[in-house]
């Protein structure tokens, strides 16, 4: 049997010279005595700094934006999230109020609404958003919305300053600069031209 050592025995760090017992080192199963050679306290202290460095912070930045990238932490974590949001645990926090409160600073924080502005905009031209817009523009629900729809008094106010004001006619004119440049319009404002000048031509005829 190997004899047990006594509970008084001591250690002197090799960092900060002072005589500690053995509580105070970490273990190591390297060493001859199964105890790292630097006390916990220095140890921590070289830590501290090291993790506060800004060369270590950008490289653990990096490594952790390329790892999240990876697609077996993506169904890890999809995987994870789905089973947590299900148990009660999950439930519970969902409706804390630690939760709520979180929630509501998010939604209203500038990071959501660049998030949400650039998901419209990617979701309204994909395939996905233009087949539901159409369909929801032909729902009977559509409908009867358009029909019982009226702008209030402070709506009509707004929107005959805005449609005087020299933002909306900056985007106007940007906007037909470029709605004029489509194939559509142009091939319909030729063929809207040549019935018009056929039609002209018709009635000179027609009084002469």
């Amino acid at each position: 049997m190997i004899p047990k050592e006594p509970e008084n025995h001591t250690k002197k760090c090799s960092k900060c010279g002072i005589e500690k017992p053995l509580t105070e080192f970490y273990k190591n199963k390297r060493s001859k005595d199964k105890t790292t050679c630097r006390c916990k306290t220095c140890l921590r202290a070289i830590g501290n700094v090291y993790y506060q460095n800004e060369e270590h912070k950008a490289y653990q930045k990096a490594y952790n934006n390329a790892y999240k990238q990876n697609k077996q932490f993506k169904d890890k974590k999809k995987v994870y999230n789905k089973t947590y949001n299900q148990s009660e645990k999950g439930i519970a926090f969902y409706h804390s109020e630690k939760h709520k409160a979180y929630r509501k600073t998010y939604s209203q924080s500038e990071k959501r609404k660049a998030y949400n502005k650039a998901y419209q905009k990617t979701y309204q031209q994909s395939e996905k958003g233009i087949a539901y817009r159409k369909a929801y523009q032909q729902s009977e629900r559509y409908k009867a919305l358009r029909k019982t729809y009226k702008l209030s008094e402070e709506q009509k106010a707004h929107n005959k300053v805005y449609g005087q004001s020299e933002k909306y006619k900056a985007y106007r004119n940007a906007y037909l600069k470029t709605y004029r440049q489509r194939e559509k319009v142009k091939a319909y404002y030729k063929a809207y031209y040549q019935r018009r000048k056929g039609k002209t031509t018709g009635k000179e005829l027609d009084t002469t």
